[in-house]
């Protein structure tokens, strides 16, 4: 594999960290929903937990036709109707439009998921270039965070003028996006093994059962940051200082770029294990500080969260393919399964956040939502640990 191709490869995750999807309406996605859709709180919780659990149903079958098709013009297929998903919530202000779009929105990113990171993934691991992927994977999350504070300023100017130029100016950075992965992105049509000698195992128990922890474990990570994230803007409508919301973001997002850069700096000194472990610890502790009653003290775990939400998604994405056996023909069909596991979990939380919101306070909430998702996440370290250690799992690093 030529230079080239690496160094191609390296700037479409560059140019995908800055061009990425929903980056402009994220940031303000809740306003969104309530003020332009016409949706409740209720209403946007209860659509958000539909969205992962459709999410969840379409994963599997998803990552499969990737793989048996061919995974980029798979990726390309999904990036189009992608695009038609959000015209849709622009000319359907309503619940039922918000529906028919979450509906389009879960089958194709379901469709579009894991394609690009599987095959660059393949195409570094053959080259032994991993632990260089590693520091792009962070380098370009830096990138990403920067960069979405810009978008996010622009979001939440635009926003009061127009509702709809937000989700216009996400229409076109798909669209970029799509053209991206068009010329950049190489299709290992063949799927040919990593090691040649070595006769691809295909898609079985054994293997499913070998990935499961870990995908578990990676799966929470993004529970605890996109459910607690959906409860950052009802936080400062509780305590009355939504006005600050906008600098406020941009701050958690300079922490997150700033941790982001710093891990790419000494990612290779900490072993996986330990920097599963203490993602795990500070992911938990500052969910769980959210639920108390005093605006600064949440603040500041909201602070620690996106220290390591600046971390987590490259340790993720690293670490979940290296449980994969590098000899399968069905990575995507892998990762699609990390991703129905993810959407299962997310759609559970975030449809008890709209039933319990019924019954008890935001506060309380989110104190029964973060105990519940820290004994999960630490029971199933300790089970990942145990059947690690007894070499009843195999990390192919």
């Amino acid at each position: 594999m030529s230079d080239k191709i690496i160094k191609n490869h390296k700037l479409l995750i560059y140019l995908s960290s800055i061009f990425s999807f929903q980056v402009f309406i994220g940031p303000i996605i809740v306003f969104f929903y309530t003020k332009y859709m016409g949706l409740s709180f209720s209403q946007y919780f209860f659509l958000d937990g539909l969205i992962f659990v459709l999410l969840a149903l379409f994963e599997i079958p998803s990552g499969y036709i990737a793989d048996k098709f061919g995974r980029k013009k798979v990726l390309l297929i999904s990036q189009f109707f992608l695009v038609i998903s959000m015209i849709i919530l622009i000319v359907m202000p309503s619940f039922t439009g918000a529906l028919i779009s979450g509906f389009m929105l879960s089958l194709f990113s379901a469709l579009s998921s894991g394609n690009s990171s599987a095959l660059i993934f393949e195409l570094f691991s053959k080259n032994n270039c991993i632990n260089e992927l590693e520091k792009t994977y962070a380098k370009s999350y830096s990138i990403s965070i920067i960069s979405s504070i810009i978008f996010a300023t622009i979001s939440s100017i635009t926003f009061q003028y127009n509702m709809t130029i937000p989700i216009i100016l996400d229409i076109l950075f798909l669209l970029i996006s799509l053209i991206l992965n068009l010329f950049l992105l190489k299709d290992d049509l063949d799927y040919n093994p990593v090691h040649k000698n070595v006769k691809s195992i295909g898609f079985d128990k054994a293997e499913l059962l070998n990935v499961t922890p870990i995908f578990i474990i990676t799966a929470l990570w993004f529970v605890i940051t996109r459910v607690s994230f959906s409860y950052y803007q009802p936080i400062f409508e509780t305590f009355n200082i939504e006005k600050y919301y906008g600098i406020t973001f941009a701050l958690f997002t300079v922490f997150c770029s700033l941790s982001s850069y710093i891990y790419s700096k000494i990612a290779n000194k900490f072993s996986y294990k330990s920097t599963m472990i203490l993602i795990s610890i500070l992911l938990a502790l500052s969910f769980i500080g959210m639920s108390f009653n005093n605006i600064f003290f949440i603040i500041t775990m909201i602070f620690l969260q996106q220290i390591m939400r600046g971390i987590y998604p490259t340790v993720s994405n690293i670490i979940k393919n290296l449980y994969i056996n590098p000899t399968t023909k069905f990575r995507v069909t892998y990762l699609s399964y990390a991703s129905f596991i993810s959407s299962i979990f997310s759609g559970l939380m975030l449809g008890f956040s709209s039933l319990s919101l019924r019954y008890y306070s935001l506060l309380s909430t989110i104190q029964i939502l973060s105990i519940l998702l820290a004994i999960l996440l630490f029971a199933t370290i300790i089970l990942h640990n145990i059947l690690l250690k007894k070499e009843f799992l195999i990390f192919y690093k």
